[in-house]
């Protein structure tokens, strides 16, 4: 099921796409169109600087060849260029800078990678300059070689090739990536190149929706690296404290630790122990009784059941640890493991949690009922572990 982040984000994308389209279009007076067209010059600013800020090469670069080629289209006469001949040259590099751009490694914003960056970024507005200015040049490359059963009229045929193309490889890529504005390139590239199928459409509008996105894709990944956990992939410590912000009794707080997690780690080692925090997150996750799971620290997990008492956590809470025991994990060899890890690869090992839940019976402020609950866990740990405490209702 998709996430809520990733839905999200395909209703900015297709809201860039219906706004960029209803512009390109002649349905409104050219006055008020004059005025949008060079609002549409601030989306890839702003992405630029967003960019800047949080050290994103990719983005950077990209967004400032947009501009760029927003600013050819929009200004072109004072440059001496023609329109139309703009247009057929933006077509060819769009795709082009972006598969170069886009398949460099992502190094921040400073370094040799940079200079690589602004260098290929320079050579790519000159080349669309330089092509934009030799009607012969773009005459040639516009030769059809695609046949005349092609359902579309693109602009530019081999500039439709590099477009598909493009958005192809970089979907692919995408698939291995985790960071979204690594998996909104494809996105941003059909936005961005969308005239190619067509003369009816603007690319000043459609460079502007592109930049829209690249913004929204580091909102997203801004957004996770704020409140999402990186090892487990779990809301973290902060999300958590937000949530409470929201939340109405009546309320659980459970605390679940991992039973002799630094033995553990001591003996098969921190590559090991990482995959079992992220085993038990990930198990945690599946609690029934709608419980929210969060990464509290270190091996310490935090679930909060909105509108519901302890007593009747209790099963759910029994169930989870009794599919964490049943489970187990089975130790894998890595290359980093030492030697002697390496020899019981393989080998299953049974994992527990002690478990000490409490609710909002018992105070009225968030830390009280995590401090009572930590307690409960203690008592869990000595009662000899894989066990669950919980407060019973604390009457007024």
């Amino acid at each position: 099921m998709a996430s809520r982040s990733t839905l999200a984000f395909l209703a900015i994308f297709l809201l860039g796409v219906l706004v960029a389209i209803a512009f390109s279009k002649t349905y409104f007076n050219p006055s008020i169109l004059s005025g949008l067209t060079t609002l549409f010059l601030a989306p890839p600013i702003v992405s630029l600087l967003i960019g800047a800020h949080f050290k994103r090469g990719k983005v950077v670069f990209l967004s400032f060849l947009l501009f760029v080629f927003q600013l050819f289209l929009l200004f072109g006469g004072f440059w001496h260029l023609n329109i139309e001949q703009s247009q057929r040259a933006i077509a060819l590099m769009t795709p082009v800078g972006f598969l170069i751009l886009g398949l460099m490694e992502e190094r921040g914003i400073f370094g040799k990678i940079v200079v690589l960056r602004f260098v290929a970024t320079i050579a790519l507005s000159a080349i669309a300059y330089w092509i934009g200015t030799n009607p012969a040049f773009i005459d040639a490359l516009n030769s059809p070689f695609l046949g005349e059963n092609l359902p579309i009229k693109p602009i530019s045929e081999i500039a439709f090739v590099l477009y598909v193309a493009g958005i192809l490889l970089l979907s692919i890529l995408s698939l291995l990536e985790s960071k979204q504005v690594e998996k909104s390139l494809p996105w941003v590239l059909l936005v961005a190149g969308f005239p190619v199928l067509s003369p009816e459409f603007s690319f000043i509008w459609h460079l502007g929706a592109a930049g829209i996105i690249f913004t929204f894709a580091l909102s997203q990944d801004a957004y996770k690296m704020a409140y999402i956990d990186s090892l487990t992939g779990i809301p973290s410590r902060r999300a958590m404290d937000e949530y409470f912000e929201h939340l109405s009794p009546p309320f659980t707080i459970a605390m679940a630790d991992i039973d002799h997690f630094k033995k553990f780690n001591d003996t098969y080692g921190h590559d090991v122990g990482d995959d079992v925090l992220r085993k038990i997150a990930q198990t945690l996750k599946s609690i029934d009784g709608g419980g929210k799971v969060f990464r509290y620290g270190g091996e310490e997990f935090a679930v909060v059941f909105a509108g519901k008492e302890a007593v009747v956590c209790k099963p759910f809470l029994e169930d989870v640890k009794e599919i964490i025991q049943k489970q187990g994990f089975i130790i894998r060899g890595k290359k980093r493991t030492p030697e002697k890890i390496k020899e019981i690869a393989g080998t299953k090992v049974t994992l527990t949690i002690s478990v000490g839940a409490c609710d909002d019976s018992w105070g009225d402020e968030t830390q009280s009922i995590i401090k009572k609950a930590d307690e409960l866990l203690y008592s869990a740990k000595k009662a000899g572990r894989n066990c669950v405490k919980v407060a019973p209702y604390k009457k007024n």
